[in-house]
């Protein structure tokens, strides 16, 4: 029984963390979708958003098996359908980013310097609004 408690307490856990992990996605879709005088974004936040719902219902299927220890019912269809979401996602997040690059840049939002070559873009409308 104490085992079950602790693949339980460690199945939510996981499902906290990866939900946590889309806070500042959401965070960098809402000022892209607002237009807000500084937006971040790059083809991970893409492939993020895109692939989420996989994630989420991969951490779930995991807590519901350590509670109840079978599989969901339909498990094997919805992951096939969540699964084509991944590979949508992986196809079109650089292609999204660039144009979404584009598209904000046309708008007269100016990019700011990058710490490295991995960290998202920042968009700007006034250059003095950079880090």
């Amino acid at each position: 029984m104490m085992r079950k408690s602790l693949k339980i307490m460690g199945g939510v856990f996981l499902l906290i963390i990866v939900s946590a992990i889309m806070i500042p996605v959401y965070e960098s879709l809402h000022s892209l979708f607002f237009m807000e005088d500084k937006i971040v974004f790059s083809s991970g936040i893409a492939m993020y958003s895109i692939g989420f719902p996989l994630i989420f219902y991969a951490m779930s299927c995991v807590v519901y098996v350590f509670i109840f220890e079978r599989h969901p019912k339909h498990h094997i269809i919805i992951g096939r359908y969540l699964s084509y979401l991944i590979y949508i996602a992986l196809i079109t997040g650089i292609p999204i980013s660039f144009g979404v690059g584009f598209m904000l840049k046309s708008d007269g939002y100016q990019t700011c310097d990058k710490i490295s070559w991995m960290s998202p873009t920042t968009y700007v409308k006034n250059i003095s609004l950079c880090d």
